[in-house]
């Protein structure tokens, strides 16, 4: 098993949007190939830090103008509102708190990430090197250091095997090599540790985080194409526009016919949008003139149940053969923590929640019997 440690500066550096194929790709590794990925207590306060950034100035600016009105206010009814609120808004605000930390949370949970912290003895032996300029201290006393020395200490305690370090400190980087009893590859990047691996070692894992190849991965997928299937006739095709003009085409029900041909797939952030062809047998209302009714040959509306509507319409219902050309999308909202550990890959993962949509719809076989235009 590989263990793999990484650092302040390069969760920083990937970002945070933790559904970046770089953080993906990571989970994939810990579930299905074994890997291990260590984290230290000092780093996961550092991003949440960095996470929680405006949300902080918002708060300290919101309770300063909540102080200014509470000081200006003069009936004391007046200031109990002002307190109602103040707690209002401090309850919003932890809810939003939780919301800005769960994809990194929720992220770490999915890796099922080892948190590494440290104790008393830990505690005096980085203030021994703090007194002394030695270890991650650049000089005595310096305090910037301190972060880095805690983390270099609590890994010390770990004496980790094939460790892959991701880091790009350098100091702290040379602390960390001599932390690892065997290093298996030391990076200063995201992006140095993926192409690392793209060369073949290990030859178990494949790092390419193209949009065509993890479009083809989804679209190469059993599970993505069953639920693209349920989805497709699952959906409300009542809300489509299908250019109907007065006829007022609807689809309330439509059954897949066949096999769905998928022409292309495209991922960008959060959407997956797949370009796909498939016949359907669809059960359709619309409108007819009653003089096109009347009008029309014997053999016109076979098959077509009609109920008058007004003076001028019938309505009519059918069931129909359809050959529809759609673009669907699939919008990822967040991952099923408690769904995700059961699951053997990412994209089975990223299919426990989403929305979906349909959209420039093309279909064939509405106006061939009856002229609707």
């Amino acid at each position: 098993m590989k263990n793999i440690y990484i650092d302040t500066n390069i969760i920083r550096k990937c970002g945070f949007d933790f559904l970046r194929p770089e953080y993906l790709k990571l989970i994939q590794l810990c579930q299905k190939y074994g890997y291990k990925i260590f984290i230290h207590t000092v780093v996961i306060s550092e991003v949440e830090t960095q996470l929680l950034d405006k949300f902080k100035k918002a708060i300290e600016q919101t309770n300063r103008h909540l102080g200014k009105l509470s000081s200006i206010a003069r009936e004391t009814r007046t200031k109990e509102a002002i307190e109602g609120v103040y707690l209002d808004y401090s309850e919003v605000a932890s809810k939003v708190k939780k919301d800005i930390l769960y994809p990194f949370r929720n992220w770490m949970r999915m890796c099922n990430v080892e948190v590494v912290g440290f104790d008393q003895e830990d505690a005096e032996k980085v203030f021994a090197n703090y007194f002394n300029g030695q270890g991650c201290f650049s000089t005595p006393k310096c305090r910037s250091d301190l972060p880095d020395a805690f983390i270099a200490q609590g890994l010390k305690n770990l004496c980790l095997n094939d460790a892959i370090i991701l880091c790009e400190d350098g100091r702290l980087l040379n602390e960390l090599v001599q932390c690892a009893k065997k290093p298996f590859g030391i990076f200063d990047s995201y992006e140095s540790f993926a192409s690392f691996f793209s060369k073949g070692l290990p030859q178990e894992v494949e790092f390419d985080f193209s949009l065509e190849s993890i479009g083809l991965s989804f679209t190469d997928s059993k599970e993505f194409y069953h639920q693209l299937v349920a989805e497709i006739e699952g959906y409300d095709w009542s809300g489509c526009d299908f250019d109907a003009d007065e006829s007022d085409t609807t689809i309330h029900f439509l059954n897949v016919n066949g096999d769905i041909s998928i022409d292309s797939t495209e991922l960008n952030e959060n959407m997956i949008k797949v370009n796909c062809s498939f016949n359907a047998t669809a059960n359709i209302d619309f409108f007819i003139f009653k003089s096109d009714y009347y009008s029309g040959a014997e053999d016109t509306y076979q098959g077509v149940s009609v109920t008058d509507w007004n003076d001028h319409y019938f309505f009519a219902e059918t069931e129909k053969e359809l050959s529809i050309t759609a673009e669907c999308v699939f919008f990822i909202d967040d991952f099923d923590l408690n769904d995700a550990q059961k699951k053997d890959s990412v994209f089975d993962i990223i299919f426990n929640s989403f929305s979906f949509s349909v959209e420039n719809l093309s279909v064939d076989g509405y106006y061939d019997t009856y002229d609707l235009y």
